[in-house]
């Protein structure tokens, strides 16, 4: 309690102090850059990552003196799902100070190397880890980290040759197996394969404690099915590791229903046990559903789902698309292209029928990304999209964008990215669109009210304050009358 009250504390006088005038007077000032990190470290002991980040954004100042206040800044933005592309920005500003007193670069390099991976920046990932390796020499993260990133660019002859390094080095730690079984759920073992998956199984009984989830991921891997089943069996009861509040991983269901272990029912009961349900899950443990009376249940069940069900396309462990629902109903669908953490596509649904679309698309000078929102009146028919300061209008039926796919998983509708979609242009909006509202460059405060014919201006009226002062007419795109009123004189 004393020590939270020292935290809120600290935290009041970050906030009441004239920093503006601090900052001038101190830039550069290695011991107040080392107090601000401080105050931030002790914020993030007791678990305050909110008034940490709050205490490091006022060092800003300070981060071209210490590396440190990046360095933790980095993990702040983490930390509030912030973008990683900022995650980034911020490690190479605490890089190119270095001037380091409680952390390395070495750890920023491991970090910058782990968010290059999550945005499939692999490339520059593994030159981050050859960076770590000649700064302090490789250990268990960095080698993890760069099998994931061979296992991302599908460099499997780098892959095998680094997991067996890793299987050498570290033969008690299951993580380098698990990265072993996640690269055999994506590509298929094959002779190449063999000697590993034969070292693995071997080693399998000794290390399962130290990561019990490997049983499950090693089903499919046994010759003796009998074994199988045993083995998924004691794992799924929790007694690997002697927890009665063990809560087995909703993928073993799979392998539990297919062996067996599970019937139609148990396996949907366990599925909706949560309200976030991975896709590939529902579908997988549908087509296993044995009887009609299981495929009705779990019908009934997707009917009326409340929660988000989530895909993970390319199998990483970080999902792409999240949809939103309410009784079965589709509510809103959210779409992370790259994973930098901020959403490129949002769609909101009414009564199960697309409605509007936020779709971040274009560049834009201010923030680097412009914003589309687009209004749809029957679905993909467009009524008009807002794109910066300019709003498009349609006539009906006249303008047809088909942002997302709807695809039916038992019963359940579930977007996707439409990828034969071309992406919003301004020239295509002009192309289509029968009107344009925007801002008047000529008359402060004024919105042009633009009338077009297949993308041509036909003609243009300014108002300011709901008056009239601007008026032309154009023939072929070109102005033939003008009439302009300063007086707003009828």
């Amino acid at each position: 309690m004393k020590s939270n009250r020292l935290i809120n504390l600290i935290f009041v006088f970050l906030m009441v102090l004239p920093f503006g005038n601090l900052s001038a007077q101190y830039r550069g000032d290695i011991a107040i850059a080392e107090r601000y990190l401080q105050w931030a470290e002790n914020a993030i002991s007791e678990g305050h990552w909110d008034k940490a980040k709050a205490a490091l954004e006022r060092a800003s100042d300070f981060s071209d003196v210490l590396s440190d206040i990046s360095y933790l800044m980095a993990h702040a933005i983490l930390k509030d799902n912030g973008n990683r592309r900022l995650v980034l920005a911020v490690l190479d500003q605490a890089i190119k100070t270095g001037h380091w007193i409680r952390y390395t670069e070495a750890q920023a390099k491991l970090l910058q190397a782990e968010q290059f991976i999550i945005l499939r920046n692999y490339y520059a990932a593994l030159n981050s880890l050859e960076d770590f390796k000649n700064i302090s020499g490789d250990n268990i993260e960095s080698v993890l980290l760069r099998l994931t990133a061979y296992k991302g660019l599908n460099d499997f002859t780098r892959f095998r040759l680094h997991i067996t390094e890793a299987l050498s080095h570290y033969p008690r730690d299951p993580r380098p197996v698990k990265v072993f079984f996640e690269y055999a759920q994506r590509k298929e073992p094959d002779e190449t394969d063999a000697d590993l998956l034969e070292l693995i199984m071997k080693r399998l009984p000794f290390i399962l404690e130290a990561d019990s989830d490997l049983a499950w991921m090693a089903v499919s891997h046994f010759a003796d099915l009998e074994e199988a089943r045993r083995l998924l069996a004691v794992y799924r009861s929790g007694s690997i590791k002697g927890r009665t509040d063990f809560k087995p991983n909703p993928a073993s269901i799979v392998p539990a229903l297919n062996l067996g272990l599970l019937d139609d029912f148990d396996a949907i009961e366990e599925l909706f046990d949560k309200n976030s349900i991975d896709k590939d899950l529902i579908i997988n443990i549908g087509n296993l559903l044995r009887s009609e009376e299981g495929r009705e249940r779990m019908a009934e069940k997707l009917r009326s789902f409340s929660g988000e069900i989530t895909e993970d396309e390319d199998m990483d462990g970080i999902f792409e698309n999240r949809a939103v629902y309410k009784q079965g109903i589709l509510q809103e669908y959210f779409h992370d292209a790259d994973q930098d953490g901020s959403n490129d596509t949002i769609v909101f649904f009414k009564d199960g029928e697309i409605q509007l679309a936020e779709i971040f698309s274009l560049p834009a000078k201010e923030t680097g990304r412009l914003s589309a929102v687009v209004s749809w009146e029957q679905y993909p028919s467009v009524q008009q999209i807002v794109l910066g300061k300019e709003t498009y209008f349609f006539a009906p039926r006249a303008f047809q964008y088909a942002a997302v796919e709807l695809i039916d998983i038992g019963g359940l509708i579930f977007p996707q990215i439409n990828l034969f979609s071309q992406g919003l242009t301004e020239l295509m909006l002009y192309s289509f669109a029968s009107s344009v509202e925007r801002p008047s460059p000529d008359f402060e405060g004024g919105i042009e009210y633009l009338m077009l014919e297949d993308g041509v201006p036909v003609r243009s009226e300014i108002k300011v304050n709901d008056k009239t002062v601007s008026l032309t007419v154009f023939e072929k795109g070109i102005p033939v009358i003008q009439r302009i009123d300063l007086l707003n004189n009828d």
